[in-house]
Formats: C-alpha cells, sequence, structure tokens
C-alpha cells in the first residue's frame, strides 16, 4: 500500500496543439484491493475543471465526479479519437458540465450523472441548451428526461442507444420517445438543420426505435398558426412515420376557416437504382382565394371557394397525376365573374387542363398545356361568349368610369414559360366588346387585338364607335415604369366620355380628337 499526493505542472515550453495541465491528486493505493482511493483531487486545463472523489479499482470502482468544460472545441481532436479512428470527424464545441459517478469494472466503466450543455455545436448544428440524466457504458447509451432548447423552441426527450464495446454499429437496436408543445418550428428547424420555407406552432408524441440501418419514427403531431408557400391554415392534424427510405405523412387534415384539405402523401427516398418517387391523394374543400396570398396580386385581387380532389404517383420529375377542380364566385377585384369547373390530368411529361364555366349567363371555355420539364414551357387558349370583363377593363385599359356591365366575345391564347414569369404572354382577339362609360353606350368595330407581356398591354388594333363617337385608339398600359400610359386616340369622340379622365370637366356633344393620353 501507498499513499501521498502528487502536484502536476505544465512544462515551461509546450509543443503547438499542447493543452497545459496542472492537478493535485491525493492517494490511496491499496495492492491488495487493486485500488486507489482519490480524495478532493482535482486536474485543471485553461478551459476546463475535473473533480474526482471516491474508489477507482479493478472491478468495482465507484468515483464520484465533476467536470466542468468552457470550451469543448479545444477538446475536439481528442474527442474525435475516442469515437473512434474508423469514426468521420465532427466539429464539437459549446460549454458542459457533468455532475456524476463513474461505476464497474476501469476495463469498461459506467458514467452516469447529470449532464448539461450550453452553446452546443455538432457540425452545422447548434442548441442553445442540452440537459438530461446520463448513462453511458460499453453495453449502452441512455438519455433521460432530456431537454433540448434552441431559440423558442423546447424538445423533451428520453433516448436509449444499444453499443457493442462502446460502438453504434449498423445492427445496434435503439429507441426514443419525443414530446413537443406548441413548438416553433423555425427554431425546430434550425435545431435540426432543416431549412423548408414553413413555419407553425407543432405539438406531437413520437416513438423511434429499430436499428441504426433500419430506424422507425412515427407519431401523431398537430399545427397552429400555419405559414408556409404563400398559404396561412388556422390549424393542422396527421400521423408522421418515417422509415430509412420513405416518409409518410397519413390522416393528414389543414384548416383555414370552413376550409378544409385532407389526404395522404408518401415519399420514397431515391436509392442507386431507382429515383425518388411520390404517391399523394388531396381533397379539398372551400377553401378562400383571398387567403392564399402567393396569388394575390395589387391590381387584381382574388376571391372565391375552391374545392379540388387530386391523386398522382410517380418520380418527382416525371408524375402521373388526375384531379378535378371546382371554382365557385370567383372574384376578381370587386367583380363575381361566376362558377369554374376544371379537369387535370399529366402523363408525368406534360399536363393538361380543361376549363369551363358554369354561370346562368355567359361562357367560358379553355384548355391549357404544361411540358413538365426545363423552363416548363406552357401554352393555353381561352374562349369567351356573352362574358362580363368589367374588371379587366378597368385593369388593362385604365377605364375606370365603367357604367355598366360589359358584354365580350373573343379568344385569348396563352404561351410562355412558367419559371420565367417575365415570358408569359396573352394575345386577345376580340370579335365583340360592348361596355357603358361615363353613360355612354359603345362597342368595337372589327376585330379587338390586344397583347400582354412583360407587365404590359399594348393595344394592337382597336375601333371604338358609340354615339357621337368613332375613334381608333393604339398605344400600351404599363403596370410599372416611368411611363404607366401612352395611348393614342384618332376619330370623334363623344365629350361626355372625356369626364372619365377630368373629373372637373362637365361636357356634351363632339369632337374630332387627336391626342395621345
Amino acid at each position: 500500500a501507498s499513499r501521498g499526493v502528487t502536484h502536476w505542472t505544465p512544462p515551461a515550453d509546450l509543443q503547438q496543439g499542447e493543452i497545459p495541465v496542472t492537478a493535485q491528486l491525493e492517494f490511496d493505493y491499496s495492492l491488495d484491493d487493486e485500488a486507489t482511493l482519490l480524495r478532493r483531487s482535482e486536474i485543471v486545463t485553461p478551459t476546463s475543471r475535473l473533480e474526482l472523489d471516491g474508489r477507482l479499482a479493478a472491478k468495482n470502482s465507484d468515483l464520484a465526479i465533476n467536470l466542468e468544460v468552457g470550451d469543448l472545441l479545444q477538446w475536439d481532436d481528442f474527442i474525435n479519437r475516442l469515437r473512434g479512428a474508423d469514426e468521420e470527424p465532427r466539429r464539437i464545441g459549446g460549454r458542459a458540465t457533468w455532475k456524476g459517478r463513474m461505476l464497474g469494472e476501469l476495463g469498461g466503466p459506467t458514467f452516469v450523472g447529470h449532464v448539461r450543455g450550453f452553446e452546443a455545436k455538432y457540425d452545422n448544428l447548434y442548441w442553445d441548451e442540452v440537459e438530461g440524466e446520463l448513462k453511458y457504458s460499453p453495453q449502452e447509451l441512455k438519455l433521460e428526461r432530456t431537454r433540448v432548447r434552441r431559440g423558442r423552441s423546447s424538445v423533451e426527450m428520453n433516448l436509449r442507444l444499444e453499443l457493442y464495446d462502446w460502438s453504434y454499429r449498423p445492427e445496434s437496436q435503439w429507441q426514443t420517445q419525443i414530446h413537443v408543445k406548441r413548438t416553433p418550428t423555425d427554431d425546430l428547424q434550425a435545431l435540426f438543420g432543416w431549412a423548408y420555407p414553413a413555419r407553425a406552432l407543432l405539438s406531437g408524441e413520437f416513438q423511434g426505435r429499430g436499428t441504426r440501418s433500419d430506424p422507425e419514427f412515427a407519431g401523431p403531431f398537430q399545427l397552429e398558426q400555419v405559414e408556409g408557400w404563400g398559404f396561412r391554415a388556422d390549424r393542422g392534424k396527421g400521423h408522421f412515420a418515417l422509415r430509412k427510405d420513405e416518409v409518410r405523412i397519413a390522416r393528414a387534415e389543414m384548416q383555414q376557416g370552413a376550409g378544409r384539405v385532407t389526404g395522404n402523401f408518401l415519399y420514397r427516398m431515391a436509392s442507386e437504382e431507382t429515383p425518388a418517387t411520390v404517391e399523394f391523394d388531396l381533397l379539398g374543400a372551400t377553401i378562400a382565394l383571398e387567403k392564399i396570398e402567393r396569388i394575390q396580386t395589387e391590381l387584381l385581387p382574388l376571391g372565391g371557394r375552391l374545392s379540388f380532389e387530386v391523386r398522382g404517383q410517380g418520380p418527382l420529375t416525371s408524375m402521373q397525376s388526375e384531379g378535378t377542380l371546382r371554382l365557385e364566385n370567383f372574384q376578381v377585384g370587386d367583380e363575381v365573374m361566376g362558377s369554374f369547373d376544371a379537369r387535370l390530368h399529366s402523363d408525368g411529361k406534360r399536363a393538361h387542363a380543361e376549363l369551363k364555366s358554369t354561370m346562368a349567363t355567359g361562357r367560358l371555355d379553355g384548355k391549357l398545356d404544361l411540358t413538365l420539364g426545363g423552363d416548363y414551357p406552357l401554352q393555353g387558349d381561352l374562349t369567351v361568349q356573352d362574358f362580363d370583363l368589367d374588371v379587366f377593363i378597368k385593369t388593362a385599359l385604365r377605364l375606370k368610369k365603367l357604367t355598366g356591365p360589359s358584354d365580350v366575345n373573343g379568344s385569348f391564347l396563352l404561351s410562355g414559360q412558367l419559371k420565367k414569369p417575365e415570358t408569359i404572354a396573352i394575345e386577345a382577339n376580340i370579335s365583340q366588346l360592348k361596355f357603358e362609360y361615363q353613360h355612354v353606350k359603345l362597342e368595337n368595330v372589327g376585330p379587338l387585338r390586344l397583347a400582354y407581356r412583360g407587365e404590359e398591354v399594348r393595344v394592337e388594333q382597336a375601333r371604338i364607335r358609340g354615339p357621337e363617337t368613332d375613334f381608333a385608339i393604339a398605344g400600351f398600359v404599363r403596370f410599372a415604369g416611368a411611363q404607366p400610359v401612352n395611348l393614342k386616340l384618332n376619330g370623334t369622340v363623344n365629350l361626355q366620355l372625356l369626364g372619365g379622365f377630368i373629373p372637373e370637366l362637365e361636357a356634351r356633344g363632339a369632337a374630332g380628337v387627336n391626342a395621345s393620353i
């Protein structure tokens, strides 16, 4: 037996990468017991302190440990070596404390105690705080009553990993329970290194199990205050399931006021032999268009109630799908256009849609084809008969003083590339246009041709006739830029029409005009 006190001091000249260490160890060694008693001992570096008190033995150690580390990054190399020479090195940082005990055999001890980490970093992941009860041995890693926090997000969890001589192998079993309550998903995404353009308050109870090579993770969830991709919802719910090669969301439901979307979604991850694929079926009812921010513009706000049924499957780049759509009381600006039905179909290379109105008066029919690839080129045509287009006349031609409904017959051609909205163009060939402006009834003489491209409506051919009115108009109206209007009028104009442009003017009669607006 021997006893005493040993003191450590660092050398005067440290080599690069070496950490200075000071220590005081009060020991009592027994050869018969093959054990050493450490009393009030400590090991100190510039950023850490390790306090030891208890029995260190070959068979039955029981050593109290109090560890404080002010900067884990300085121990990065050491920690990565402990993880194994074959493991890919990770950047590990932050501050940590651990208060517990080392028990059992010195060749394979068990560490138990309370661990707490601050500003914890693991590669690109970051957590403000991690706290829980730790058990770590050659056979298992266990975390109980553990809380992980970042920003306003907080997750409570239990975790157990099966180890083989400290190693977490592909066949190692694992299990976890995770509890989340009204946690903001923007902080939660950062917690796990995700970056989806959506946010909500998430609640859920999730269970994980399986092996490292074949994991399973599932549980019900609830969402509140949902925002994403230009859409808002009051609440949502569903059942989430993750396996090593697929993600499934079943019995999903999103609600916004009286509107509701329900359905199922399955995503199969890509492998060396097959691309990533999806399967989905969705049912939407009475969704308020005015709540979908992404489709709204200041000039043409949209409203109405949307219902749909759509299903699809196949690779992400060539997905086959079909469905129907119903748009009730479709509203553009202050004008209610009516109701519409559409049928959708995609063979994985091209998507096709057919549109038909279901109104008491007037008719609208059209079709649209979209190539699924490249810049997503599209083309389509639309035919209207006895249709009220007041809102488009007010917007496109800046004629705000309409005093009666319009009546339009004509066709519209649509072309462009969906990925490049500035290339989308509309050509209008209108055979009949009747409208009332400043209580003067007007109509076209001959075809009226308009073209829209790049936030500009160009009047290519137009002759308008009415009481004491017969004039031609040409030029453009822009929705952006320094010169929003450049229209040239030539002919005879009822002076009553000028009151729409000059509110203070009250005039009657006809006048010849050759002017620019």
